[in-house]
């Protein structure tokens, strides 16, 4: 197992994005009022071959370096990047708890009516799965004023890319429903809405290896969470391998047959409707690299076999070093995301302020 390595970059923290109505979709992303923000936690990239060195080259947006590795067999692991929150409650007679709307990944401050509580004391919190309740060692009084400051873990946000590469999101005329898009634009250079880093892939002998993504991951932290769950179900990861998109990955195929996404063509092309209507995607873009998570037929490759071309990632030569991009993003015309005519989630499957890891073992072969 390979060290990994510290030219890692600070970056700004990712921002919720929020997504206008629809009357002609059926797709969540283009009829929520919401913001569909989402949480990323761990990311793990895994060598499970000797002869395969993996190391982190750069955190390219939205994710640092993390000292703890998931696993023994882990060369790479990264977490979202983290932003300041502060959240204010005013709260009713013995109320116990405090709801934050973020994952907390450390508690700054906690006031009442002004006053400085004391954490063990006062009050507790646990990072991790319950990160988001702050739970009062003495039930509030009605009317209370909490503060809390806090470090969150920055957000995915709900954009769509048809190739892995270039991501896109509607410009809407005003918030709430009913009301028209004026655009499609282009977010690849933005500061938020998906992350992205970059690692070195090295054949250590003198073969040269193919390299596949062997059995991923995108999993909800919480699995009784219905916002994490729901949040796993919309993400994507994408393999980039010199400007090339080599593989998409994404969960169970729920109206995602044909595998959509924004691409340049819909993004610049006037639409017939009055609104942005993504009945034009209902053949989805010419792309065959997707995977599904779900599918071991073509996810599963035997520890001495190659058995899944639609899992190849790239090939490197022996004795030599390439970088791949990796991508992960909340696929926003997701036929995973449903809502209502009113514009808003349904109930079960809201990945608003989810939380999901990501592992991504990588498995090599003499090519």
């Amino acid at each position: 197992m390979t060290k990994k390595s510290k030219m890692i970059l600070g970056l700004a923290s990712l921002l919720g994005v929020s997504a206008g109505a629809s009357a002609v979709s059926g797709f969540a992303w283009f009829i929520t009022t919401k913001s569909a923000t989402v949480n990323i936690n761990n990311i793990g990239v895994y060598s499970t071959s000797s002869n395969l060195n993996v190391v982190l080259k750069q955190a390219l947006k939205g994710c640092t370096d993390d000292a703890a590795a998931p696993s023994s067999q882990s060369d790479i692991n990264l977490v979202g990047g983290t932003s300041a929150k502060t959240e204010t409650f005013k709260a009713t007679a013995s109320q116990a708890t405090l709801a934050l709307k973020h994952y907390a990944k450390e508690i700054t401050s906690v006031s009442k009516n002004g006053e400085a509580l004391t954490v063990t004391t006062d009050y507790t919190w646990t990072a991790g799965t319950t990160g988001k309740t702050i739970t009062l060692t003495t039930p509030a009084a009605a009317n209370d004023e909490f503060e809390v400051s806090y470090v969150a873990y920055a957000a995915l946000t709900d954009v769509s890319s048809a190739d892995g590469k270039t991501f896109y999101k509607p410009v809407w005329t005003a918030a709430g429903a009913g009301v028209t898009a004026t655009s499609i634009t282009d977010v690849t250079d933005a500061a938020s809405g998906y992350v992205s880093f970059s690692m070195t892939l090295t054949a250590a002998g003198t073969d040269n290896l193919d390299i596949y993504l062997n059995q991923p991951t995108i999993t909800a932290v919480n699995t009784s969470d219905a916002h994490d769950t729901a949040a796993a179900n919309i993400a994507r990861v994408s393999f980039i391998d010199n400007n090339v998109t080599k593989l998409i990955v994404q969960k169970a195929t729920i109206g995602d047959t044909n595998n959509k996404g924004i691409d340049s063509t819909f993004a610049t092309t006037a639409n017939a409707a009055p609104l942005w209507d993504l009945s034009a995607l209902s053949t989805g873009p010419s792309n065959t690299v997707f995977a599904n998570l779900d599918n071991t037929d073509k996810d599963t490759l035997s520890s001495g076999t190659k058995t899944a071309a639609e899992n190849y990632v790239t090939t490197v030569t022996g004795g030599t070093s390439k970088d791949i991009i990796v991508n992960i993003w909340l696929e926003g015309t997701s036929g995973n995301q449903s809502g209502d005519a009113s514009g808003q989630f349904a109930t079960a499957a809201n990945p608003e302020n989810g939380m999901i890891n990501v592992n991504l073992p990588l498995i090599a072969f003499n090519a």
